[in-house]
């Protein structure tokens, strides 16, 4: 097997995943891949949206007590939930995790799927997993576990084109950008902005500075898209907040860029 490090998904919650699933493909011009069965074990209910090659999920609670239930309640709905990384060796990397220190929050071992998350609190800004599902070193292969098996069907990329970035804001970016480094075993690169960039195989962390007061969260989705105007205009049909180039939606701040072509055109 080959080695492989992916930041291939992200989890958003919200109340009211019926909107999600009517308003995420209307606005973004994506498709429901999934909804995963299995989620109930989480206490969820899930639906899961190819952007690119990654995906987005939304989930909302089944009851009040679900952990997810309590993320809400705590944060006010801000911020993304968890990031997922699919990797050849999710065991080493959740077994060194352990050993700086991060608490292991759940474990899933099927026979095509393992998965580790970890603790948030000790991960800080946002919930990290670990997972593998068989045949995923090749990136188009049929199976993606927390996607399914017909995900591929599911892509659509004449509207939005992928994720390039997801943004963690603190207060304290060099504590929280070394961090993640050493969870990651991945360079967190300074940028002349202040900020940091820890690049995956597929989509990349950036580290931002937030004020003083402000808590640490995964704030910002940076997405390549074709008609960045025609996002925000479909954003504000449906009642989200809008600015020229970004939408928030389920806690989060969607940050649209046309294509580097078509910026320059």
């Amino acid at each position: 097997m080959s080695d492989y490090f992916r930041l291939r998904h992200v989890v958003l919650v919200t109340d009211d995943l019926e909107r999600a699933k009517r308003d995420v493909p209307f606005v973004f011009g994506v498709k429901l891949a999934f909804e995963d069965p299995g989620a109930a074990v989480l206490e969820v209910v899930n639906a899961m949206f190819p952007f690119g090659l990654a995906f987005i999920e939304v989930m909302a609670p089944m009851h009040d007590g679900a952990p997810s239930a309590r993320f809400l309640k705590r944060e006010g709905g801000l911020g993304a939930y968890m990031v997922a990384f699919n990797c050849s060796d999710p065991e080493q990397r959740a077994a060194r995790a352990e050993r700086l220190g991060v608490r292991l929050a759940w474990r899933s071992d099927h026979d095509d799927f393992l998965c580790f998350q970890l603790h948030p609190r000790d991960c800080r800004a946002t919930m990290i997993e670990f997972d593998r599902s068989v045949g995923e070193e090749l990136i188009h292969n049929r199976l993606y576990a927390a996607g399914g098996y017909a995900w591929q069907q599911a892509v659509r990329m004449d509207e939005t084109y992928g994720i390039d970035e997801m943004v963690l804001s603190s207060p304290d970016v060099v504590g929280l950008a070394a961090h993640w480094a050493q969870l990651l075993e991945r360079d967190a690169v300074p940028l002349d902005d202040g900020s940091f960039r820890i690049a995956t195989d597929m989509c990349a962390l950036r580290f931002m500075s937030a004020p003083a007061a402000s808590r640490e969260t995964l704030s910002t989705l940076r997405l390549t898209v074709r008609d960045p105007a025609s996002i925000v205009t479909r954003a504000r049909e449906r009642g989200y907040p809008v600015a020229a180039d970004r939408v928030e939606m389920f806690g989060i701040v969607f940050e649209l860029r046309a294509p580097p072509h078509a910026q320059s055109a």
